[in-house]
């Protein structure tokens, strides 16, 4: 994707959109076709399915366009300057179209980390879905949600009487559960 077609990209801040909460599409739909019509033909600023967002720099479901920027043979995954980045929670996967028996794209997963900022209340809290075709990896559609089981919540600490009996628990646990053997006299 050349420098010039980013600057159609906007950032998270000037999106005001709601939450889509009934559009379900498969992960062959998003690549076979969101993805493969964008790339094919570029449509006009506002006429766009999803907006076009440059996510890799700064609910349910938000769906967007985001360029892939490179660097060297690795993609660039950092966003903002406070140390956040996406991280890859699990190896990418093959999306199959229908009527093509080879991959047609990939299918990654990430997870907004940011371990720099003592008590980010976004670490772990986003999840982000990456859809990419195999020929044209320079664009993504992204899936963005809101992580149930992350972000800013904070475990609470045990107090000390409670990891006391924790502990004293535990040992009367075990001592029940060794098997007594007979003495030898």
């Amino acid at each position: 994707m050349s420098s010039s077609s980013s600057s159609i990209f906007m950032s998270l801040e000037d999106l005001d959109v709601g939450v889509v909460k009934t559009f379900h599409p498969t992960d062959s739909d998003l690549v076979g076709s969101y993805l493969y019509n964008r790339i094919k033909s570029p449509i006009p600023i506002g006429k766009q399915t999803f907006p076009e967002i440059k996510i890799y720099g700064t609910t349910d479901y938000i769906y967007f366009f985001s360029p892939v920027k490179k660097l060297g043979s690795r993609c660039f995954r950092k966003i903002g300057y406070d140390g956040g980045t996406w991280s890859e929670t699990e190896s990418a996967k093959p999306v199959y179209v229908s009527g093509i028996e080879e991959p047609y794209g990939k299918l990654r997963k990430f997870r907004y980390e940011n371990n720099k900022v003592k008590g980010c209340e976004h670490h772990a809290a986003w999840l982000m879905d990456e859809f990419t075709i195999n020929q044209a990896p320079d664009l993504a559609l992204c899936r963005l949600k809101l992580n149930d089981k992350g972000g800013g919540r904070k475990k609470r600490k045990k107090s000390s009487n409670e990891t006391n009996e924790d502990e004293n628990h535990r040992k009367t646990m075990s001592f029940k559960n060794r098997k007594l053997e007979p003495k030898r006299v």
